[in-house]
Protein backbone atom coordinates (compact mmCIF):
# COMPACT_ATOMS: atom_id res chain seq x y z
CA UNK A 1 0.00 0.00 0.00
CA UNK A 2 1.23 3.48 -0.82
CA UNK A 3 1.81 5.96 1.96
CA UNK A 4 0.85 9.60 1.86
CA UNK A 5 4.44 10.40 0.84
CA UNK A 6 3.87 8.39 -2.36
CA UNK A 7 0.74 10.30 -3.35
CA UNK A 8 2.26 12.73 -5.83
CA UNK A 9 4.02 11.21 -8.82
CA UNK A 10 3.60 7.66 -7.56
CA UNK A 11 4.06 4.51 -9.59
CA UNK A 12 1.00 2.36 -8.98
CA UNK A 13 1.29 -1.42 -8.92
CA UNK A 14 -0.25 -3.27 -11.87
CA UNK A 15 -3.13 -4.79 -9.84
CA UNK A 16 -3.99 -1.36 -8.40
CA UNK A 17 -3.94 0.18 -11.87
CA UNK A 18 -6.53 -2.28 -13.20
CA UNK A 19 -9.21 -1.72 -10.55
CA UNK A 20 -11.90 0.90 -11.07
CA UNK A 21 -11.34 4.29 -9.46
CA UNK A 22 -13.57 7.27 -8.76
CA UNK A 23 -13.42 10.30 -11.03
CA UNK A 24 -15.31 13.46 -10.12
CA UNK A 25 -17.01 14.82 -13.21
CA UNK A 26 -15.38 18.11 -14.22
CA UNK A 27 -12.54 17.81 -11.70
CA UNK A 28 -8.87 18.44 -12.40
CA UNK A 29 -6.29 15.66 -12.59
CA UNK A 30 -4.99 16.72 -9.16
CA UNK A 31 -8.48 16.53 -7.61
CA UNK A 32 -9.01 13.07 -9.08
CA UNK A 33 -5.58 12.01 -7.82
CA UNK A 34 -6.76 12.91 -4.31
CA UNK A 35 -9.93 10.85 -4.82
CA UNK A 36 -7.86 7.92 -6.09
CA UNK A 37 -5.70 8.07 -2.98
CA UNK A 38 -8.81 8.22 -0.76
CA UNK A 39 -10.15 5.16 -2.59
CA UNK A 40 -6.85 3.32 -2.31
CA UNK A 41 -6.65 3.74 1.48
CA UNK A 42 -10.33 3.07 2.15
CA UNK A 43 -11.92 0.93 -0.59
CA UNK A 44 -15.14 2.49 0.72
CA UNK A 45 -17.55 4.19 -1.70
CA UNK A 46 -19.41 5.95 1.11
CA UNK A 47 -16.12 7.56 2.17
CA UNK A 48 -15.60 8.92 -1.36
CA UNK A 49 -19.16 10.28 -1.53
CA UNK A 50 -18.79 11.76 1.97
CA UNK A 51 -15.64 13.63 0.97
CA UNK A 52 -17.44 15.08 -2.03
CA UNK A 53 -20.48 16.06 0.02
CA UNK A 54 -18.36 17.61 2.75
CA UNK A 55 -15.84 19.46 0.62
CA UNK A 56 -17.25 19.61 -2.91
CA UNK A 57 -14.02 20.98 -4.32
CA UNK A 58 -11.73 18.05 -3.40
CA UNK A 59 -9.37 20.65 -2.04
CA UNK A 60 -7.09 20.03 0.96
CA UNK A 61 -6.81 23.68 1.99
CA UNK A 62 -10.45 24.67 1.67
CA UNK A 63 -11.92 26.73 4.49
CA UNK A 64 -15.55 25.71 4.68
CA UNK A 65 -17.96 28.58 4.22
CA UNK A 66 -19.96 28.02 7.41
CA UNK A 67 -18.42 29.41 10.56
CA UNK A 68 -19.97 28.74 13.92
CA UNK A 69 -19.62 29.74 17.51
CA UNK A 70 -19.07 27.05 20.06
CA UNK A 71 -19.96 27.18 23.69
CA UNK A 72 -17.29 25.49 25.76
CA UNK A 73 -17.95 24.57 29.35
CA UNK A 74 -14.92 24.74 31.59
CA UNK A 75 -16.76 22.89 34.34
CA UNK A 76 -17.72 19.65 32.63
CA UNK A 77 -15.99 19.72 29.26
CA UNK A 78 -19.23 19.75 27.27
CA UNK A 79 -19.02 21.50 23.91
CA UNK A 80 -22.23 22.69 22.31
CA UNK A 81 -22.51 24.11 18.80
CA UNK A 82 -24.22 27.45 18.38
CA UNK A 83 -25.63 28.62 15.05
CA UNK A 84 -24.11 31.39 12.96
CA UNK A 85 -26.42 33.40 10.73
CA UNK A 86 -24.31 36.03 8.99
CA UNK A 87 -23.73 38.63 11.69
CA UNK A 88 -26.29 37.16 14.12
CA UNK A 89 -25.31 34.41 16.53
CA UNK A 90 -27.96 32.25 18.17
CA UNK A 91 -26.42 31.54 21.55
CA UNK A 92 -29.55 29.90 22.93
CA UNK A 93 -27.68 26.59 22.78
CA UNK A 94 -25.34 27.77 25.50
CA UNK A 95 -27.07 28.23 28.83
CA UNK A 96 -23.83 28.56 30.77
CA UNK A 97 -23.22 31.89 32.53
CA UNK A 98 -19.69 33.31 32.57
CA UNK A 99 -17.15 32.22 33.74
CA UNK A 100 -18.38 28.62 33.31
CA UNK A 101 -18.67 28.92 29.53
CA UNK A 102 -17.21 30.98 26.74
CA UNK A 103 -17.86 31.47 23.05
CA UNK A 104 -15.28 30.86 20.37
CA UNK A 105 -15.59 31.17 16.61
CA UNK A 106 -14.72 27.88 14.91
CA UNK A 107 -14.05 26.83 11.33
CA UNK A 108 -13.89 23.56 9.43
CA UNK A 109 -11.05 22.91 7.01
CA UNK A 110 -9.82 20.60 4.31
CA UNK A 111 -11.14 17.45 2.69
CA UNK A 112 -13.45 16.34 5.50
CA UNK A 113 -14.23 19.50 7.42
CA UNK A 114 -11.64 19.02 10.15
CA UNK A 115 -12.61 21.30 13.00
CA UNK A 116 -10.12 23.64 14.58
CA UNK A 117 -12.15 23.28 17.79
CA UNK A 118 -12.97 19.57 17.90
CA UNK A 119 -9.83 18.19 16.20
CA UNK A 120 -7.13 20.78 16.95
CA UNK A 121 -4.33 18.20 17.19
CA UNK A 122 -4.96 17.20 13.57
CA UNK A 123 -5.96 20.65 12.29
CA UNK A 124 -2.91 22.44 13.66
CA UNK A 125 -0.40 19.71 12.79
CA UNK A 126 2.21 21.11 10.39
CA UNK A 127 1.34 18.38 7.87
CA UNK A 128 -2.33 19.38 7.62
CA UNK A 129 -1.90 21.99 4.87
CA UNK A 130 1.36 20.64 3.44
CA UNK A 131 0.58 16.93 2.93
CA UNK A 132 -2.81 16.19 1.32
CA UNK A 133 -2.21 12.45 1.64
CA UNK A 134 -1.64 12.74 5.38
CA UNK A 135 -4.81 14.81 5.68
CA UNK A 136 -6.79 12.16 3.77
CA UNK A 137 -5.34 9.49 6.09
CA UNK A 138 -6.73 11.47 9.04
CA UNK A 139 -10.11 11.84 7.31
CA UNK A 140 -10.26 8.08 6.77
CA UNK A 141 -9.42 7.53 10.44
CA UNK A 142 -12.23 9.91 11.45
CA UNK A 143 -14.69 8.20 9.10
CA UNK A 144 -13.93 4.60 10.05
CA UNK A 145 -13.81 5.36 13.76
CA UNK A 146 -17.24 7.03 13.74
CA UNK A 147 -16.28 10.71 14.02
CA UNK A 148 -19.18 12.82 12.80
CA UNK A 149 -18.63 14.11 9.26
CA UNK A 150 -21.69 16.07 8.20
CA UNK A 151 -21.19 15.33 4.50
CA UNK A 152 -22.14 11.72 5.22
CA UNK A 153 -25.76 12.87 5.56
CA UNK A 154 -25.71 14.02 1.93
CA UNK A 155 -23.91 11.20 0.11
CA UNK A 156 -26.90 10.46 -2.10
CA UNK A 157 -26.58 13.98 -3.50
CA UNK A 158 -23.01 13.33 -4.67
CA UNK A 159 -23.32 9.90 -6.27
CA UNK A 160 -24.14 11.46 -9.63
CA UNK A 161 -20.90 13.51 -9.51
CA UNK A 162 -18.68 10.42 -9.77
CA UNK A 163 -17.93 7.96 -12.52
CA UNK A 164 -16.02 4.75 -11.82
CA UNK A 165 -13.55 3.67 -14.48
Amino acid sequence: MLSSKDLVGSTIKKEEATEKKPYKIGASDKQNEYLHYAWMISKNEDFIYTLLAENGQVNHDRKHTVSYWRCHSWKNGVTIKGKWYGNVIDKSYCQLPEPKGYWRLGNDWGFCGTSDSYQPIVRYDDRFMKDPGWQLDQCWNFFRNGTRIYGKDKINETKNQVVWK
